[in-house]
C-alpha cells in the first residue's frame, strides 16, 4: 500500500500526511487509523508528535488549528496565525 525505505519506515507522502492529519484531528481512533492506513500505532503517534497534533492533556491554544506548512505544504498543528512552518521544516532552516 505504501512505499517503504530500506529501514521499513513508511515514506510519508504529502497526501498520506494530510489524510492522517485530517482523520486524527477529526477524532478517528488511532487503532482504526492504524488498520485503515496499514501503519503501526507507534508510527502514527510519532507522526502526530512531529506534526504538533499531540496536546499531552493540555488544552490547545485559542489560535490552534491545522494549517499547511509554507515550506513543505504538509498539514500540521499550528499554534497560531504566526506559526506557518512545521517543526520538521524549522529544523532544517
Amino acid at each position: 500500500m505504501h512505499a517503504y525505505t530500506d529501514y521499513h519506515s513508511p515514506v510519508w507522502t504529502r497526501e498520506l500526511n494530510n489524510l492522517f492529519v485530517k482523520e486524527y484531528v477529526s477524532g478517528t481512533p488511532i487503532n482504526e487509523l492504524s488498520k485503515r492506513l496499514g501503519l503501526t500505532v507507534s508510527a502514527l503517534l510519532a507522526r502526530a508528535s512531529r506534526k504538533g497534533l499531540l496536546s499531552a492533556g493540555q488544552p490547545r491554544p485559542d489560535g490552534w488549528r491545522v494549517r499547511a506548512c509554507m515550506t513543505c505544504r504538509e498539514d500540521f498543528g499550528s499554534e497560531g496565525v504566526g506559526n506557518r512552518i512545521c517543526a520538521e521544516c524549522k529544523r532544517y532552516m
